[in-house]
């Protein structure tokens, strides 16, 4: 008899809305400079929650798997 294993994940999408119209609008340069703030603040919150794990960094924005709803809230605050 196989012992069924069942857990809860739960996934955020982020995406930054606008961000073509930003980037032209503001300049490359500058709007890199955001971008990489941004991925950086977002990758240490997730970071400081052990049970997320990124599955995709689409550009302006990424895919996380949760193991928790509280993990997913406090990484979206």
């Amino acid at each position: 008899m196989n012992a069924q294993r069942k857990s809860i994940a739960v996934f955020m999408f982020t995406d930054i809305v606008g961000s073509v119209e930003l980037k032209v609008r503001i300049g490359a340069s500058a709007y890199l400079k955001l971008l990489e703030r941004h991925d950086a603040l977002f990758r240490r919150a997730i970071a400081a929650l052990p049970g997320a794990t990124l599955i995709q960094d689409t550009g302006d924005g990424f895919l996380v798997r949760f193991t928790t709803c509280s993990d997913a809230v406090i990484a979206a605050l």
